[in-house]
This record gives C-alpha cells, structure tokens and sequence, in this order.
C-alpha cells in the first residue's frame, strides 16, 4: 500500500482522512502543528511529525525524509496556513520530485468567487483569494495535482451522498464525506490535473 503523508491530521477532515487510510492499511504520517493532538494521533497507528507548515524548511525536511511515490494530501488552513503553509508544501513537494498532492480549499475559490453571497465574502474573503493563490500556483506545478473545494462543512457523521463535480456550486457537506473522497481519489489518475467541487445536495443551509 502506498504511504500517505497528511498536513493539517490534528482534527477535522484530515483527521478522519489519517483514520481511512489507517483503516485501508496505508502507513500514515502525520504533520500537525499543535502537540497537544499527538496522542490521539499516535494511539490509532499514525506516525506524528510536528512542526510549523509555514516554516518552509520544517516542511522541506519533513518531506525529504520520505519516499518522493508518496501522497500528499494538504487539509491546513486558517491564517497564514491558507497561503504559505500551503505553497511551502508545494515547492518542497516539487523541489524532492514528489509526484502526488491532493490540496482542499474551499467553494467560491477561482471561478466559483461569483458564486459566494456579499455575507460570505466579508467574513471569509480573505482566505478564499489565498485559497485561489495556492491553487493557482498548483496547477502550474510539475505535481499530478487534485483540487477539492468543498461546500460549507459540517461536523456531522458522512451521509455517503456527497458528489464530486467540475462545476462552481455553492451547498454543504460534512468532513468525514471530503475525507472519503480525498481517499477513494488518491490513486486515480483520472482525477490528476482536475479542480472538483463537492457537495452534498441533500443537505440544506435550512437544516435545523
């Protein structure tokens, strides 16, 4: 099975990504930031690497210290995690040869910015233009990339209904559901080279 590397393991997505891939017999390596989720992390068979993403040889070495057929799959986020966290995971991940990165930022990135309410643009503008930074910087990468913008997410069990498309939509979808897709996507190179949005359309912003 191939390892995995995943940035951002502490919660969230790329917790329940760091469970999959355990689940599936993948050996995991985890980075986290934050010491206090390295327990946890440890106790269900990940191997943890702390450091700081946006120091760039923190993440550099961490990289070269692994085989360049790993995946890499980049969940961090929030402050300057958006923008220079993530494009030192880029460069690093270039500069050693590595060939596979699978990067989630979020609906209203790139083309889908049209798509966001006035509401949505004050509170999360900011990130959202960095979000579209990386990517763009990605995809001109020698990396065989993969995109996911998820919709709104919710901490809520995976409904198994989430749907991956190439179009800007706006909607939500819980974590666990964009883990199962980072890691049923991973291998397939069908989806190298492509940006997908996904959301679930059974879930509603009315949902009480």
């Amino acid at each position: 099975m191939s390892q995995w590397i995943v940035f951002g393991a502490g919660k969230g997505i790329g917790y329940h990504l760091v469970q999959y891939g355990l689940q599936q017999v993948h050996q995991v390596i985890v980075f986290i930031l934050n010491a206090k989720y390295k327990t946890r992390l440890t106790q269900i068979g990940s191997q943890v690497i702390e450091g700081d993403a946006c120091q760039y040889s923190d993440i550099k070495n961490t990289l070269a210290d692994i085989s360049n057929n790993s995946i890499i799959f980049s969940t961090i986020g929030g402050k300057s995690a958006d923008l220079t966290g993530n494009l030192n995971i880029i460069k690093s991940a270039e500069t050693l040869n590595m060939r596979r990165l699978l990067l989630v930022t979020s609906v209203g990135c790139g083309d889908g910015w049209k798509y966001l309410s006035s509401k949505a643009k004050a509170l999360f503008g900011m990130s959202i233009r960095h979000k579209s930074m990386v990517e763009c910087y990605l995809k001109t990468s020698s990396l065989d990339y993969t995109v996911l913008r998820p919709g709104g997410l919710l901490n809520l069990p995976a409904t198994g209904n989430h749907q991956r498309i190439q179009l800007p939509q706006i909607g939500l979808v819980t974590q666990q559901d964009i883990a199962i897709e980072l890691s049923n996507i991973a291998e397939n190179k069908l989806t190298y080279q492509q940006t997908y949005t996904v959301i679930d359309p059974n879930l509603s912003f009315n949902m009480k």
